[in-house]
């Protein structure tokens, strides 16, 4: 018998720019994780800016609840709102429920049993209210019903939302553009009821 020889390959049959193997396998997993990405920065792009998990009341006008239902020292939660509506003795106000720490960004917590701070003379509860306060689980920092900070490394008041009452109703305007920073909290940032 004879000896198989192997048949020679011209050099000139192959392709070279066609890739083979691990450079085909190598280029589809790359372009297939910059579609991943590109994915992954559409969506977050429509979540974040286009589409807001909040598109419920938050953004919009809420009805906290009557005014004749409301008694001085009161603090309610909306969460719909995400803030607090409180009676002090001007009125009302609306604080929105996040810590001013501008690296954190904490819900502070409404403590109706514990002992009332008495916060700057411009903004004290202490003088109708011994109990309850606002306090931040992160750090630390209380805060009176007018939203002024009595304690703690909180570098100024909690922001509130315009309120107003029509019809007996108190109504707060809620959103991240309805927002009003403040640098000192004040008796008359109440709205009158």
């Amino acid at each position: 018998m004879g000896s198989i020889e192997p048949n020679p390959v011209d050099a000139s049959d192959i392709d070279s720019r066609t890739p083979r193997g691990r450079r085909l396998l190598l280029r589809w997993l790359g372009w297939g994780a910059v579609g991943v990405l590109a994915r992954e920065i559409g969506v977050g792009v429509i979540r974040g800016y286009l589409w807001s998990p909040h598109a419920g009341p938050f953004g919009g006008v809420i009805d906290a609840r009557p005014a004749a239902d409301f008694r001085v020292g009161d603090v309610v939660v909306q969460s719909a709102g995400q803030c607090y509506v409180t009676c002090v003795p001007e009125g009302f106000l609306a604080l929105w429920w996040y810590c001013t720490r501008p690296e954190r960004r904490c819900v502070v917590v409404w403590q109706p049993t514990a002992a009332a701070s008495s916060g700057p003379a411009e903004a004290d509860d202490h003088t109708f209210a011994t109990l309850g306060r606002f306090s931040c689980p992160c750090c630390g920092a209380d805060f009176n019903r007018y939203g002024a900070r009595v304690f703690g490394p909180a570098p100024r008041p909690l922001d509130r939302f315009p309120v107003r009452v029509e019809q007996g109703v108190v109504r707060v305007e809620t959103g991240r553009q309805r927002v009003l920073l403040r640098q000192q909290a004040s008796r008359a940032d109440a709205t009158p009821g």
